[in-house]
């Protein structure tokens, strides 16, 4: 009789582990060729987005489906923006961090054509080493040494910067979505008006 592969000594309890998307022998990895590109987009621009799983075969790519899939999404589709990132994205990605933390795909969402990689990267690489050059704490985005007797108004609409977080631990993304387009259009337009002050005659 045949012990069950559940009831055997190390097996109860356990469920099996999903297959990996695929088998690393023979693969390539690393960089990826102007030819790998090329076999990429067009093979998508013809069948389209997804089932990366069976894509690199059938594409004639010797790359597993995660490294199609982040080719695409991050370098290759045509909606991408690539190449420098202009101070107004990189004020945006300021206030956006302050209120979401790490959410990078949040953050992604509301700057068009930028990748939550690419933003992420950014940030590691050069925004966190600025606010600390300023003295700012990047987690927290308040000083590290805050003078007490001043208030900093202008990085913390509630002088602690706790209160915008609140709002958004008890919203979905949904909410939070629409919450960032009201937040983000009013700060424009206070900007613009401060910029353009209404003239008296």
């Amino acid at each position: 009789m045949r012990i069950p592969s559940t009831s055997r000594a190390g097996g109860e309890g356990k469920k099996a582990k999903p297959a990996p998307c695929c088998t690393k022998v023979g693969l390539k990895r690393g960089s990826w060729t102007a030819e790998e590109d090329e076999l990429l987009s067009n093979y998508i621009k013809r069948e389209g987005e997804g089932r990366w799983r069976t894509l690199p075969k059938k594409a004639g790519l010797l790359r597993c489906g995660k490294s199609c899939r982040l080719r695409w999404m991050n370098y290759l589709r045509p909606s991408v923006k690539r190449g420098h990132i202009s101070a107004d994205e990189e004020d945006l990605i300021l206030r956006l961090h302050r209120l979401l933390g790490n959410r990078w795909s949040l953050i992604a969402g509301r700057i068009p054509g930028r990748t939550d990689n690419e933003i992420k990267n950014y940030w590691n690489t050069h925004l966190s080493k600025k606010l600390i050059s300023e003295g700012i704490d990047p987690k927290t985005h308040k000083p590290f040494n805050p003078n007490p007797s001043i208030i900093n108004h202008s990085h913390n609409r509630d002088g602690d910067g706790d209160g915008d977080k609140g709002i958004l631990d008890c919203c979905n993304d949904d909410s939070l979505s629409s919450f960032l387009n009201s937040l983000i259009n009013d700060e424009m337009f206070s900007s613009q008006h401060q910029d353009h002050p209404a003239q008296h005659y």
